[in-house]
């Protein structure tokens, strides 16, 4: 081994070191912390666009004021968090920038008002969203979404790699899922028809929710790699 190829040798053995040592450092010194955020009461339309965490939203109740609790974890570096609010659109923003060295996730509570239009864009964790009955647009490149209860008229949900479940409890007049790698799961109300298109380029599809090319609610799913299920309610 010669001079220059053992002196390479030791500067990635002390780079690693050194980044394994931070990594541990960053998780010893991990903490968390929740705190509400105010957002108005005439919101008409939410986005969310979070780098890393869970982001669960709901409506609600009926005469309640709209509500957002944050909780922050971190190690060494502290995610960048801020809101901000025009003309009836409310944007919540969580992110960590550069190397992290342990957790830095930002995970979001939120009750909206009923009819809210919702954008959720996420790139590593989960989204649930319960209840909702303004339009829904979720994008999330790793982890999983679930979509419960929803009454939304257009429900789009799009993974790359993770999961997928939409269970509606009204008939949505337009429901788009897609995954890349992940199965994709679709329950919608059976007394309603809908206009089907759904596929798997390698996997599996089981249709028992039906196929009517007449009706006027379309479903659209399409799995690159895994499973898409279709079944009534």
């Amino acid at each position: 081994m010669t001079a220059l190829i053992r002196t390479v040798a030791g500067i990635i053995t002390l780079v690693l070191a050194l980044g394994g040592s931070i990594s541990l450092l960053g998780s010893a010194l991990e903490r968390s912390e929740s705190r509400p955020l105010e957002v108005p009461a005439e919101m008409t339309r939410l986005v969310v666009d979070n780098s890393v965490g869970e982001v669960v939203v709901r409506e609600a109740e009926v005469g309640a004021e709209p509500e957002v609790q944050v909780t922050e974890t971190w190690g060494l570096q502290r995610p960048e968090v801020s809101t901000s609010s025009t003309d009836g659109t409310t944007t919540l923003r969580g992110s960590c920038d550069g190397p992290t060295f342990g957790k830095c996730n930002t995970d979001w509570q939120i009750a909206v008002p009923a009819g809210t239009q919702i954008e959720l864009r996420g790139d590593v964790g989960s989204v649930r969203a319960s209840e909702i009955s303004g339009d829904l647009d979720v994008d999330l490149e790793v982890g999983e979404v679930e979509v419960l209860e929803a009454t939304s008229e257009e429900i789009s949900v799009q993974v790359g790699v993770g999961s997928a479940t939409v269970d509606a409890a009204e008939p949505p007049r337009r429901t788009t899922v897609r995954t890349d790698v992940g199965d994709a799961s679709v329950t919608l109300p059976g007394e309603a028809d809908y206009r089907v298109t759904a596929g798997t380029e390698t996997g599996s599809l089981t249709n028992t929710l039906g196929d009517d090319p007449q009706a006027e609610n379309v479903v659209d799913v399409g799995v690159d790699v895994g499973e898409a299920t279709l079944s009534p309610r």
